[in-house]
Order: C-alpha cells, then sequence, then structure tokens
C-alpha cells in the first residue's frame, strides 16, 4: 500500500475480479467465486474478520470476542442455503443475516441468538426460501455491549429464472421511481399476485390474466408502499421472491 503513515502490521491485498456465475455457490475458501453485479470484493484468506476505511485494513485480531471461520452459501433450485461456524462466542450476543440484490442495500432478514459456545466448530444454518435469482449475503456480528462487525459479502445464483419462477427488477428500487418489473412463469391463464411485508400481512393482491405455460411481465406500481422490504409470490407456487424498496 502506498500514502500510509504510522501504520504496522498491515497486509496489501489484491482486488478479487468476477467469476463465472454458473456455479451459484460462494464461500470463505479463496477459490475466486465472488461473483454477480461487476463490483471487485477483496478477498481475506486467513483472517477471522476485519475493520478499517479505504486507507487500509488491518491484519490484527477481530474487534468482537466472536470469530468465524466459515461463511458460505448453497443455492438448490429456488432457496438459498447459509451455513457459517463460529470458533469462539464469548460475551457475544447475536447475528444479524443480511440480503441484498445488488451487494450495495443490504436488509436483515433473519436473526440468531449466540449459543455461548468457547469453543471451536458452533454452526448455523438458516435456508432463504423468498431467494431471487441473484442474492447477496453477508453477516452482522453484534457483541454484548453492543459493539458491531461485519462478514466478508458473499453471493448465490438460484435457477429460479430458468425453470419457472419470478424475476423483479430493479432491486431494490428507490421509493421515488416507485415501478417494479415483474417477469414471472405463468403455469395456466390466470394468475394471482400477492405483495406482502416482513409481518406478512397482504398489502397489494392482483388478480391478471396471463400466457399459460410461459413467461409473463407485469409493471407493478408500488408508489403506495413504504420503504423496507417486502415479498411478491404468484399464488399457488412454492416460492416467492423479495424486493426492497430504499428511500
Amino acid at each position: 500500500a502506498t500514502n500510509l503513515t504510522n501504520m504496522t502490521d498491515f497486509l496489501e491485498l489484491t482486488p478479487v475480479t468476477e467469476a463465472s456465475t454458473a456455479s451459484g455457490v460462494s464461500d470463505t475458501d479463496g477459490d475466486g467465486s465472488t461473483v454477480g453485479n461487476g463490483l471487485n470484493y477483496v478477498q481475506f484468506d486467513g483472517l477471522a474478520s476485519f475493520s478499517g476505511g479505504p486507507a487500509g485494513f488491518g491484519a490484527g485480531t477481530s474487534s468482537l470476542p466472536v470469530k468465524l471461520s466459515k461463511f458460505y452459501a448453497t443455492s438448490n433450485s429456488c432457496d438459498v442455503e447459509l451455513s457459517w461456524i463460529s470458533q469462539s462466542e464469548e460475551d457475544f450476543s447475536h447475528y444479524e443475516l443480511e440480503w441484498s440484490g445488488d451487494g450495495r442495500s443490504f436488509t436483515t432478514i433473519n436473526r440468531e441468538e449466540a449459543r455461548g459456545s468457547f469453543s471451536a466448530g458452533e454452526v448455523y444454518v438458516f435456508t432463504d426460501k423468498q431467494a431471487s435469482e441473484e442474492n447477496y449475503y453477508r453477516l452482522k456480528m453484534i457483541d454484548l455491549d453492543g459493539t458491531v462487525d461485519y462478514s466478508k459479502v458473499i453471493f448465490a445464483k438460484t435457477n429460479c429464472g430458468n425453470n419457472g419462477g419470478t424475476i423483479l427488477y430493479p432491486n431494490p428500487l428507490t421509493k421515488s421511481s416507485g415501478i417494479i418489473n415483474v417477469k414471472f412463469y405463468a403455469p395456466k391463464e390466470n394468475t394471482v399476485i400477492e405483495v406482502t411485508n416482513m409481518l406478512g400481512m397482504i398489502v397489494q393482491r392482483l388478480q391478471l390474466s396471463s400466457s399459460a405455460r410461459d413467461w409473463n411481465q407485469l409493471v407493478l406500481d408500488v408508489t403506495d408502499l413504504s420503504s423496507g422490504t417486502y415479498s411478491l409470490k404468484i399464488v399457488g407456487q412454492k416460492n416467492s421472491s423479495r424486493f426492497v424498496i430504499v428511500d
């Protein structure tokens, strides 16, 4: 690194460029499988966590008592299974699993309380059954005293866009635009679409004619919805898709 003064115990890091999007899997093994929307991420090997700004990243110990040895995502049809392994959780509160459709704006989709393990190998698993075609995840790790740290961002791609399912774009969308495009596969001529908030309450319900056993497209007006996270579901289909409205 250059133009750094009075700084020791630092590593010079090289950005990891995009890899093939075919795998649908991203992990922390250093295999360069971070993929997606054209963003470059830094690959950390052998570090429990990181902190710091654009000037540099410290290579010292984590600011939190918790240490992660693994955090990875595996796609399975329209679902994404998230797993992480902690090395220790002394004086640690909980994890918040965050999701993003673009790798920039994240929202919390699950909370896991710490089990208070003092030994290595505590395993956590969560299945995201509302995954989109492209999904970015990170862990927000919160200490008992309120200290916060984040894991690296991982990526998973599902095949819902290829064999039925729903594609939403742009996602996230701004409240000022108020429009989201919905591309969906309809098994029959009449389709019912429901939009629910994070409490499971239906905030929009549409019934429309569609082309059976074919892809259809809809421009959905969501100007009446406040900022937040929502799920859109084709009634009668197994999975729903998440979208986020930001200010």
